[in-house]
């Protein structure tokens, strides 16, 4: 596995690429201790502008980690 600076692997291709476009999405990444890949999307978050994350719990929704670690 090959890790970048940031401690993820990622995984994107031109099909990905160009469903981003219509739907926020980023790149699939995968952390340390994680079983598998998780699209991670780019969204608007009211307090802290744009961000970037992946779908929390069985809902699928989207959270600011900066809003998380606020709390």
């Amino acid at each position: 596995m090959v890790l970048n600076l940031d401690g993820y692997e990622r995984k994107v291709d031109y099909w990905m690429r160009l469903f981003s476009v219509f739907t926020g999405y980023v790149e699939h990444r995968k952390y340390l201790g994680w079983k598998e890949y998780l699209p991670f999307y780019r969204f608007e978050c009211h307090k802290h502008g744009e961000v970037i994350d992946y779908r929390h719990s069985h809902n699928q929704r989207l959270e600011c980690p900066k809003c998380r670690k606020d709390e």
